[in-house]
């Protein structure tokens, strides 16, 4: 296989750099909520202090309560499951989220509505 002179090689390289870094710049956004384990019904709602809180049904065992506040918060916003993951918060009521394919502001916007 013959080798491409180096100004082409380094050329095809950084296209392929740029797409890769462009395909990386897509909508995201970053959301703290509190997680109340063992309600009622789950729901997504606004607190009395203007946060986020993430009413589930299931404990806080093996991480069925923040699966389901994920699967939640992607339901609130019509995005697959898979869109929301947990960025910090694993044990703890207070958690932040990254989502996928929705940018800070849409997310404000919805959270705003509730």
């Amino acid at each position: 296989m013959a080798q491409a002179p180096a100004g082409e090689a380094s050329s095809a390289r950084r296209t392929l750099i740029r797409r890769l870094w462009e395909g990386m710049l897509h909508a995201m956004a970053i959301v703290t909520v509190r997680v109340i384990p063992r309600s009622g019904r789950t729901q997504v709602l606004r607190g009395p202090g203007g946060e986020v809180v993430i009413r589930v049904r299931s404990a806080p065992e093996g991480g069925r309560a923040t699966a389901q506040a994920a699967a939640a918060l992607a339901s609130l916003l019509g995005l697959p499951k898979s869109a929301v993951t947990l960025r910090s918060g694993a044990r703890s009521r207070i958690k932040i989220f990254v989502v996928d394919g929705v940018s800070q502001d849409r997310l404000s916007e919805v959270i705003d509505g509730l």
